[in-house]
């Protein structure tokens, strides 16, 4: 009776032992990303005819917003693409286009290029003022751009000239 009593007040000890030498704890938590996102925003364009220097309409220029864009954090919203198409042009024409690039996501950008893409190159010059390679953009802010594209001398006749400015972004750090 003994030898059992004592084996029972052993296993207690045991057992007491092993309840005060472990434990379990639990990390939960949860992660939410940015979003990287830039747009066209509309503000206008405009040509040189009835400027003064050629008072009459021939040329002709349509600016497409294309590729609706809507960030889902911040519910702001614009185009990926502004396609430009002149037509009825001649040498000197020119049209320009005042737009806003615009951060849409929440995180900061960098601007890795700005290039055009055009249907016919060298027909057409351009130049652009606004955002530049290495600038930091910051989120919900509109960074105004303006585009000129002047047709050149070697424009073809009977021809219609299509062009698009695209910036390349990433996250900034």
């Amino acid at each position: 009776m003994g030898l059992f009593a004592l084996l029972i007040i052993a296993l207690s000890i045991v057992g007491f032992a092993y309840a005060h030498w472990t434990d379990t704890i639990y990390i939960k938590g949860s992660v939410e990303t940015g979003t990287v996102a830039v747009a066209w925003t509309a503000k206008g364009c405009y040509d040189n005819e009835g400027t003064g220097e050629r008072p009459q309409d021939i040329g002709k220029f349509t600016c497409e917003f294309s590729e609706h864009k809507k960030d889902v954090h911040t519910g702001k919203d614009g185009y990926g693409l502004l396609t430009v198409t002149i037509t009825n042009a001649y040498p000197s024409y020119m049209v320009t286009c005042n737009v806003n690039l615009t951060v849409i996501g929440t995180l900061p950008v960098h601007v890795k290029a700005v290039t055009v893409k055009e249907s016919d190159p060298g027909k057409l010059t351009f130049s652009f003022s606004g955002v530049v390679p290495s600038d930091k953009l910051e989120p919900c802010h509109d960074y105004p751009c303006v585009f000129t594209a002047h047709v050149t001398q070697d424009a073809s006749q009977c021809t219609t000239y299509t062009f698009s400015v695209i910036v390349d972004v990433e996250q900034a750090q």
